[in-house]
């Protein structure tokens, strides 16, 4: 019931792919399926052995309370939200808009169990990024996005980033096992003597390390994506977070073209 609707590459190594969680509450079923996709991604693997049992755990895994994976399973209403006030919780990612649909996931509930199944959604878009792991605090800081990153516990082999101002000092031979072995200290006299953009050295190995990220909101809710867009599409951006932002609202219009003007506008896209 979750699938992949389209794809671009970015930088070297990365990527930006829409996904469709436009059913991802119609049963139990797709519940289980889309929690499973999202959390194949946190621990780093190919598939889950039981998705039943992991999501269950998921629904209690924080002290009793549901895992940010939950989030990613939208809930729409048309009831108002003071009907619900004694039975979600006060997390971030709810909204009622204009046309008096209550907006919100399924993390908000407290007990998602006995919230209502919706045939389908019309506005609820979800990312899964590979960035570079200094470009995902610009997009987490969003805070009224879902996010969830792959944990640094299941990281098997890493691949870095190959900027172009680092490789034309370094060179590209054997990248990912050169930039593993350089120290905070390498990196601070490559950014003083060659004049490299400090984002790129700041944060050592680490900063230039790929991983992966799923992000999702609600276009009908100014507070993530008009907001994410509205800040990250400025050239003053940070090259690499611009980017990632373009390849993102590309793909929004491209695929649902009306809901882009009418919730986000038509604005000017830098793109790379």
């Amino acid at each position: 019931m979750v699938k992949l609707i389209d794809k671009i590459d970015i930088f070297d190594r990365g990527y930006i792919e829409l996904w469709d969680f436009s059913k991802a509450n119609s049963s139990s079923a797709s519940r289980i399926e889309a929690a499973a996709k999202i959390a194949m991604v946190c621990r780093n693997l190919e598939s889950i052995k039981n998705p039943l049992k992991l999501y269950h755990k998921l629904l209690h895994e924080h002290a009793g309370e549901p895992s940010e994976v939950i989030q990613f399973i939208p809930v729409m209403d048309n009831v108002g939200r003071k009907e619900f006030d004694l039975e979600i919780r006060d997390y971030r990612f709810g909204d009622i808009d204009s046309d008096g649909k209550f907006r919100t996931n399924l993390r908000n509930y407290v007990n998602p169990l006995k919230v209502m199944y919706c045939d389908s959604v019309n506005g609820f878009y979800v990312f899964k990024l590979k960035l570079p792991v200094m470009s995902v605090a610009h997009i987490t800081r969003h805070g009224q996005l879902s996010c969830n990153q792959m944990s640094e516990r299941h990281v098997k082999a890493r691949e870095y980033y190959m900027p172009r101002e680092l490789t034309d000092v370094l060179g590209k031979e054997d990248w990912d096992s050169m930039i593993y072995r350089l120290s905070q200290k390498d990196f601070d006299c490559i950014s003083k003597s060659h004049k490299i953009r400090q984002e790129l050295t700041n944060k050592g190995s680490h900063g230039l390390a790929y991983t992966k990220l799923w992000v999702a909101g609600w276009i009908q809710d100014k507070s993530t994506w008009n907001n994410f867009f509205n800040v990250r599409l400025k050239n003053q951006t940070q090259f690499e977070t611009r980017t990632i932002a373009s390849a993102m609202y590309q793909l929004i219009r491209t695929h649902d073209k009306a809901l882009a003007y009418k919730y986000i506008g038509a604005r000017h896209v830098w793109w790379w």
